[in-house]
């Protein structure tokens, strides 16, 4: 990598790219992929096929970033958010209307779904199932519609088959995941919502 940093065409980029960023000219507005662990002693063993504090899903440790995490130059809230069904069934899956401001510069931002379902089956933490990059002006407000796949309310068994079970969900929305770390990062909260499903 140092050597193709060093490269006169590749350094001409990396210093314009960051010119822009520390200038303010471009909003960085990427979210981590992954979990950053605070030390190689939280990764599980090799050779252990536990999905124990494997990815964010089944953490229990808090790591030092925390997947879907990411800041940029706006201020951008969530204002709102409204199911449009009129009756909602995890089996046609949701509709979601989504109320975003920026009260700082110009920017983008990620809008992320997570979803907890009531399932002995169910990962230890919620998992992602939609998300949508929206750019946004100082000052403006923008709404996006999501909508989340009858996928999203399945979970795996133990013998590996796809199925519905339980009762009910919990169904975040926020700029990052729903977490303590995220929270105290961003000092921002996800919005939840609570669905019992009729059997």
């Amino acid at each position: 990598m140092q050597m193709l940093f060093y490269k006169p065409g590749i350094q001409v980029l990396w210093e314009a790219a960051l010119a822009n960023i520390i200038f303010g000219e471009v909003s960085p507005s990427a979210k981590l992929p992954i979990t950053i662990y605070k030390d190689t002693d939280c990764l599980p063993d090799f050779e252990d096929y536990s999905m124990e504090n494997r990815t964010y899903r089944y953490l229990k440790d808090e790591p030092l970033f925390p997947f879907g995490f990411g800041l940029n130059y706006g201020d951008t809230y969530l204002e709102a958010v409204d199911i449009l069904d009129e009756s909602p069934n995890r089996s046609r899956g949701l509709n979601l209307r989504v109320e975003i401001s920026n009260r700082g510069r110009a920017t983008k931002d990620v809008v992320q779904v997570y979803v907890k379902n009531d399932s002995k089956y169910a990962a230890l933490n919620p998992t992602l199932v939609e998300f949508e990059k929206i750019a946004i002006s100082s000052g403006e407000r923008a709404i996006i519609e999501l909508k989340i796949n009858e996928d999203a309310f399945k979970v795996v068994d133990n013998e590996g088959q796809f199925i519905t079970d339980g009762k009910s969900s919990k169904i975040y929305i926020g700029l990052s995941a729903p977490d303590v770390l995220s929270e105290r990062l961003t000092k921002k909260k996800c919005k939840c919502i609570d669905m019992d499903w009729l059997i």
